[in-house]
């Protein structure tokens, strides 16, 4: 299937004459975090692991680019110096590798990425025996020498600051071939990013468990090693369908193309979040289903905890604005540590719309009255996320942006998808 916005007809029964309505349908990349969880698993575990529906996400290019260059490395090469730009997941994901990958490694990125953490993750691989220096202010760049005979420890794993340490540390356990248990705080933020991690690996037939905040991997193969894996659709991504779906007048149906509902992605749950707004969701094959009813009722406060939903909750404040809903966001003070500040992004952006304060981890906003829109140009902060949630203003006018493309980095056919969507209506 094309990127192309494809029009379906939608019959009641199996009679033509039964015409209904006509509903656009739009695909989504593959998933962006599954596709880097694979890239990585295809050189610690599964070598002969043929991926397909990879994404094609700047991120995920970028890794796969990064991980091709390492695999071409040859002894006497001297410092392979390898650009993550301002991606964490390749920064985050590539530590652990390049530590026990032979060779000599420089890791740099922009100055954003300079500002985002890495120091629990550097400490945690210098107890396994790491060679890692890093500047006094913990910051790159980044010098690593590769060590084939680490010894992972047991440990427990700071998550407070990202999720991704966890990740990045059982993707490489494949290659250590070690027994070890690893121990993390089973309410920190994006555990359902951990718990997607575990599934890939168990997929793939390795031995890993987890269990009220204790993960234990074992070396010996579960089962045979899957030798191929299509992606499913991106999650994260294709919430924003949902989120337009929701500011629609009702009867309104859309289909999503390549997604799937194995609850391998947690970003799943805006099929959910958004039932009060009068969202429905069912499933065809690998097409999803959105329609917006006539009967609903919308809360007069939205509440959430945020902790593990993190890259939906710019969507959903925008959404909670535009529907004159206030709104309360808890658990989201990592939203600071994104590709932006996404607690600054927004209050910048939003400000003129709501009043906004952000106390505790928490984001409070209030839509200011009248709930008038005008044609706005927003600021992206080069952020892939903040671009689609406020480009759900175009519902109610035009909207523009300073750096529209990054949104690249995730769904790099986003703009030629919405602008056929909006074309067709």
């Amino acid at each position: 299937m094309s990127g192309d916005v494809v029009f379906l007809r939608i019959f009641a029964g199996m009679n033509n004459d039964s015409y209904v309505t006509v509903a656009p349908m739009v695909t989504v990349p593959g998933s962006k975090s599954v596709s880097n969880r694979l890239l990585l698993l295809q050189r610690t575990a599964a070598p002969r692991l043929r991926i397909s529906n990879l994404s094609d996400s700047d991120d995920t290019r970028l890794l796969q680019r990064l991980l091709e260059r390492v695999d071409s490395s040859q002894e006497g090469d001297g410092i392979v110096e390898l650009d993550v730009r301002n991606c964490g997941t390749a920064f985050r994901f590539l530590l652990p590798y390049l530590s026990y990958k032979k060779g000599r490694w420089r890791l740099v990125g922009d100055e954003r990425l300079r500002q985002r953490p890495i120091v629990p993750l550097v400490e945690l691989l210098r107890s396994w025996g790491a060679d890692i220096r890093m500047p006094d202010d913990g910051s790159l760049p980044l010098e690593i020498c590769g060590n084939p005979e680490l010894h992972p420890q047991s440990s427990q794993v700071d998550l407070s600051e990202s999720s991704q340490f966890l990740s990045a540390l059982l993707l490489l356990l494949p290659a250590l071939k070690q027994p070890v248990t690893l121990r993390y705080a089973p309410d920190s933020a994006s555990a359902t990013y951990i718990r997607m991690t575990v599934g890939v690996m168990r997929s793939l037939g390795l031995s890993v468990e987890d269990s009220a905040g204790e993960i234990s991997f074992d070396p010996f193969p579960a089962a045979s090693p899957s030798s191929q894996w299509c992606v499913e659709g991106d999650w994260s991504a294709a919430a924003f369908w949902w989120a337009w779906a929701a500011l629609q007048p009702a009867p309104f149906t859309l289909r999503a193309g390549y997604l799937s509902d194995s609850g391998l992605q947690g970003d799943a749950d805006i099929v959910s979040i958004l039932e009060p707004w009068g969202i429905r969701t069912s499933f065809e094959g690998n097409v999803a289903l959105i329609e917006k009813r006539t009967v609903f009722q919308l809360p007069s406060l939205f509440r959430i905890d945020g902790r593990n939903c993190l890259d939906l909750v710019p969507l959903l404040a925008v959404l909670c604005l535009l529907s004159g809903i206030p709104a309360e966001l808890s658990g989201v003070g990592n939203l600071r540590l994104k590709e932006s500040d996404r607690v600054e992004a927004l209050c910048a952006n939003l400000s003129e719309y709501a009043y906004i304060t952000f106390s505790d981890g928490t984001l409070r906003m209030t839509p200011l009255q009248p709930a008038g829109f005008a044609g706005t140009r927003f600021r992206s902060f080069g952020d892939h996320r903040i671009v689609m949630a406020l480009n759900l203003f175009s519902a109610f006018s035009p909207v523009a942006f300073d750096t529209p493309e990054v949104v690249s980095k995730s769904y790099p056919d986003y703009w030629r998808q919405f602008e056929k969507l909006r074309a067709g209506q």
